[in-house]
């Protein structure tokens, strides 16, 4: 007895779509692939980094209030420092290095590598201006790569952030970029990607 066989008769149309198809579906496969190994290879180096060189914790919400109250006077001072010398749009002063665009004199520089020592900041300030509005970011602490990383500390902003930002805890806040509000014009903020 012979059995019915059914052959399924593809034509050169046909045959050049299921082609495309796997091809755009391979290029997709293998961008997943890179990417996931991206995102763990930098996993992999973060976690590596942390346990080579072990970092505290960042500090908390009451922690960075205190440092604030306890010096008080050379925020003030670095503030008022900051407004008369930096007329830029955006500058970046670090403890080991300076953005190009800050032009700072020797002076200039040891000073606030001198007040980031005394303040215990981590990794310099982040200074913004828009039209008559300065914020000047103290980053506490740092931690983490250009690709995935975090920052807390202490800001001095001249126009409130958006209320969708406020926070009544930096430590408990799941939000990218976060504020708490301290008092008159200053603030604690967290960033993390």
């Amino acid at each position: 007895m012979n059995k019915p066989t059914s052959h399924i008769r593809i034509t050169k149309g046909q045959k050049r779509l299921y082609i495309s198809a796997l091809a755009v579906l391979g290029c997709i496969l293998c961008i997943i692939i890179i990417s996931s190994i991206y995102a763990v290879s930098s996993r992999i180096v973060t976690t590596t980094l942390y346990t080579v060189f072990p970092r505290n914790p960042p500090p908390t919400d009451e922690e960075l209030i205190r440092l604030l109250s306890e010096n008080q006077t050379i925020f003030d001072e670095i503030i008022i420092t900051t407004q008369e010398n930096y007329t830029l749009q955006q500058a970046r002063i670090r403890n080991t290095w300076t953005d190009p665009k800050a032009i700072l004199t020797k002076e200039q520089w040891d000073y606030y590598k001198e007040h980031f020592a005394q303040l215990n900041i981590d990794a310099g300030i982040d200074i913004y201006r828009r039209a008559d509005q300065i914020s000047i970011y103290f980053n506490i602490f740092t931690s983490g790569l250009s690709v995935s990383g975090s920052s807390r500390g202490i800001v001095y902003l001249t126009s409130p952030p958006s209320d969708t930002d406020l926070v009544s805890s930096i430590d408990m806040s799941k939000l990218p970029f976060s504020y708490r509000h301290v008092e008159g014009n200053w603030y604690l903020f967290e960033s993390s990607d």
